[in-house]
C-alpha cells in the first residue's frame, strides 16, 4: 500500500519533509540529502498522513503537500516538488521498459565507441598485427619498435605512426591523404 508522510523535527516541531513511499520508507535514513541528515540529528518524529491505493495517487498528493508547505512557509528540506517517482534506488516511469529499450539503454551506459576502441586497442597491441612489425626511421635514428622512437622523441606512438606512415584525414565531402613526414618512415619486415 503507498502512503504520503511527513517528518517533524523534534527541536522545532515543525514538518521539514514530505514524502511519498511504501513499506518502511519513512522509517528509513537511506537515500536523504545532505539538509535532511542536519535536522533528523537533533531527532523527529514521523507521521503517516493518508494511505493511497495506487502509486500515481500517492505523487500527486506528496506533490500538494510540498505545494501548501512552502506556500506556508514551512522549512522544507525536499530537493525536489515532488511527485519523481523514486521507488527504492530507482525511478519509477509508470510502465515497465520493453526488452528493446532496456538493451539501448545498457548500449547507452556502456558506450558503443569505448567497446571499440577498447576492441582496436586490444588488437594494436598484439605481436602478430603488421602494422607494429618493421623499423621505425626517425632522423634521430632507426628503431625496431614505435614505442622505442615515441620514448626517444618524448611524443605519442600515434604521432610517430603518422609521421612515418601518413595517415588520412575523413571530412565530411572528401578523404584527405597526408604523406610521411620529410626524415620518417617506415619499413615492414617480411
Amino acid at each position: 500500500m503507498h502512503y504520503t508522510y511527513c517528518h517533524i523535527s523534534d527541536s522545532t516541531n515543525q514538518i521539514f519533509y514530505y514524502g511519498k513511499g511504501v513499506k518502511e520508507r519513512a522509517y528509513t535514513k537511506n537515500c536523504r540529502n545532505k539538509k535532511w541528515h542536519e535536522i533528523a540529528k537533533d531527532g523527529y518524529r514521523i507521521e503517516i498522513l493518508a494511505y493511497w491505493p495506487t502509486h500515481e495517487e500517492a505523487l500527486e498528493h506528496e506533490k500538494l503537500l510540498i505545494l501548501c508547505g512552502k506556500d506556508l512557509k514551512q522549512p522544507l528540506v525536499n530537493m525536489t516538488s515532488g511527485g519523481q517517482g523514486v521507488a527504492g534506488s530507482k525511478h519509477w516511469l509508470g510502465k515497465k521498459h520493453k526488452p528493446e529499450s532496456l538493451v539501448k539503454m545498457s548500449m547507452s551506459q556502456t558506450g558503443i565507441k569505448r567497446r571499440k576502441s577498447i576492441k582496436f586497442s586490444l588488437a594494436n597491441k598484439g605481436a602478430e598485427n603488421p602494422n607494429w612489425k618493421g623499423i621505425w626511421i626517425t632522423p634521430d635514428g632507426i628503431f625496431d619498435t614505435c614505442r622505442e622512437a615515441a620514448k626517444h622523441h618524448k611524443i605519442d606512438t600515434r604521432t610517430v605512426r603518422a609521421r612515418c606512415k601518413g595517415y588520412t584525414e575523413k571530412l565530411v565531402n572528401f578523404v584527405k591523404t597526408y604523406p610521411p613526414k620529410n626524415g620518417w618512415s617506415f619499413k615492414s619486415k617480411e
